[in-house]
């Protein structure tokens, strides 16, 4: 007869999963900060020909991308790595 026990370290292994899967959830926050939490007017000034004066800002994500909203309400991103301002909604 082969009575199988558990493992003492099933209970440390557990542990550990858990910390890595708490490791990978992401929240909102943790991508995208809000325009109230950063000067995004101050630094869109810093793009005037690629992004134009009339906007409304929203925010920026974590990798630098500034999302703004235009007076027709369309979003564009100005994606900082390229350059460029594409809409996004």
């Amino acid at each position: 007869m082969d009575d199988k026990v558990p493992s003492p370290n099933i209970g440390v292994r557990a542990a550990q999963l858990n910390r890595l899967v708490a490791m990978l959830t992401l929240t909102w926050a943790d991508l995208f900060i809000e325009e109230p939490l950063l000067d995004v007017g101050r630094l869109l000034r810093l793009w005037p020909r690629t992004v134009g004066d009339v906007l409304r800002p929203i925010g920026m994500s974590a990798f630098g991308d500034i999302y703004f909203e235009r007076p027709r309400g369309q979003v564009e991103r100005l994606d900082v790595l390229e350059g460029g301002v594409h809409c996004v909604a």
